[in-house]
């Protein structure tokens, strides 16, 4: 099982490199380390996010209340496993630092979660990474993270549906299990 789940956690993070390497939507800029991002907040109540590369998606709902966020996150991946599951979190400045419980490949897991929020948008945050058991997966070292170099996410309106209720149903079902 835990042969699985390296497996897994490590195709994910190939196959999105790869693609984001072969991707003409990235830039430069997108993918070094930001040191001092522009200061714009992160309003409360409910926000949607979109980030597409290539045929990949990803997509966040969350709720801001004070200092702390939960919602849904989904990535949707051609020709590989999706994922989807619960983010929360805390948000300490302009970063949103938080835990992304999600299932794939039959299992629920739990990896570290960080975003950037610069210009309005949600860069998401990448660097080394431990195990820390079986199901779960943190960061290294959190301050050395380099932020947009996958995914970059747009607001969107929150429509009805964004992130579809028969997904999250599947997910929390699957979650009683």
């Amino acid at each position: 099982m835990k042969k699985v789940f390296y497996f897994i956690v490590l195709s994910v993070f190939a196959i999105s490199c790869t693609q984001n390497k072969n991707s003409g939507n990235q830039t430069k800029d997108d993918s070094a380390v930001v040191e001092k991002p522009a200061n714009i907040a992160l309003a409360e109540g409910k926000s949607c996010y979109l980030g597409v590369v290539g045929k990949d998606s990803a997509k966040l709902e969350i709720e801001r209340n004070g200092t702390t966020f939960n919602g849904f996150l989904s990535y949707k991946r051609f020709e590989s496993d999706s994922s989807l599951g619960e983010v929360n979190g805390t948000i300490s400045g302009d970063t949103l630092k938080g835990s992304f419980n999600f299932l794939s490949e039959g299992m629920i897991s739990v990896i570290d979660k960080y975003f950037l929020l610069k210009d309005g948008k949600l860069l998401e945050g990448w660097g080394d990474m431990v195990n820390v058991d079986d199901m779960t997966v943190k960061f290294e070292d959190p301050s050395q993270l380099t932020y947009g170099g996958v995914f970059t996410l747009n607001p969107t309106d929150c429509v009805n549906d964004f992130i579809p209720k028969a997904h999250k149903d599947f997910y929390y079902d699957f979650r009683k299990k």
